[in-house]
């Protein structure tokens, strides 16, 4: 009996071994982020039946007439729509036969990480994510095009937004995948004052570092997945839109008040480069940095 391939998404062109090309994108940092991002655009193409070591997520971005696919010894014949959803769990055999061009892409979790929210959420029950054929889930489809997004922009690197795209995306599995649904408690009120200012001041004090949802919740000793929900209903912004936030007003205040060049004030304000600096001042303030400092 032939012997069923088993592959490390994470590793270098582990891919290769059940698609015929490397991907159009490609993440880094899979170890870190508990996530990694590939996008594919492939000719028909049939995959040998393999087991991922991590949760793999196909989000489809154009509709297929016919796909043969396989999961967990389960045939099905599918008519696959766009932004349509499949979820492989780990270690779950997979195989699919395609007969004109495919676009989609390939999510990967670490077993970890849904290890981890379920404990930080106190999931009770052994975790089990079932196998799931192409299905509509828009949540799972939009936190797909947001991090395809981030890897086109070159801002992948960003860990406090892909943590917390990652953490959204284990909590939603864990309440809608799994072989039981499980409810998360979900608070209300929004942080206390106290732990607020910890972490305000913290993100202020840290703005040239690389901040991570994980450092942020730790901070205030709370899940990930809580402390954004309730950071949110406290400033009415995500972790990650109030950290640019405050980047761009550090920003604006050297500008104005320094002669560092731009390159430099974008290093002591956590942008990762001039252009990155200039990108996010055109699209939250209209004008770029040059033009600010000499309005003022």
């Amino acid at each position: 009996m032939k012997e069923l391939l088993t592959i490390d998404l994470t590793k270098e062109n582990a891919s290769l071994q059940i698609f015929p090309s490397v991907p159009q994108l490609l993440s880094s940092k899979v170890s870190s982020y508990g996530i990694g991002l590939e996008y594919y655009r492939l000719a028909a193409h049939a995959t040998p039946e393999h087991c991922p070591a991590q949760y793999a997520i196909v989000i489809n971005h154009q509709p297929l007439a016919s796909v043969k696919r396989q999961l967990n010894g389960c045939i099905k014949h599918e008519r696959i729509g766009s932004g349509d959803i499949v979820v492989g769990p780990a270690n779950v055999s997979h195989f699919a036969c395609w007969e004109a061009e495919a676009e989609f892409t390939l999510l990967f979790l670490e077993p970890a990480l849904i290890t981890r929210t379920a404990d930080e959420l106190n999931v009770p029950d052994r975790v089990e994510i079932l196998p799931h054929f192409a299905q509509p889930d828009p949540l799972i489809y939009q936190i797909g095009l947001a991090l395809k997004s981030q890897l086109e922009s070159n801002e992948w690197a960003n860990k406090l937004y892909v943590e917390s795209a990652a953490s959204m995306l284990a909590v939603h599995l864990l309440q809608h995948y799994c072989t039981r649904k499980h409810t998360i408690e979900k608070y209300t009120g929004g942080l206390p004052n106290y732990k607020l200012r910890q972490v305000v001041d913290y993100i202020n004090a840290h703005l040239d570092h690389n901040l991570g949802l994980a450092s942020l919740a730790e901070l205030v000793q709370m899940s990930h997945y809580h402390f954004g929900r309730l950071f949110k209903q406290s400033t009415g912004v995500t972790p990650y839109q109030y950290l640019i936030e405050c980047r761009l007003e550090r920003a604006k205040s050297l500008l104005v008040n320094t002669d560092s060049s731009i390159a430099e004030i974008a290093k002591r304000t956590g942008f990762s480069s001039h252009s990155h600096l200039t990108r996010l001042f055109c699209k939250h303030l209209s004008v770029t940095p040059h033009q600010y400092k000499q309005m003022q």
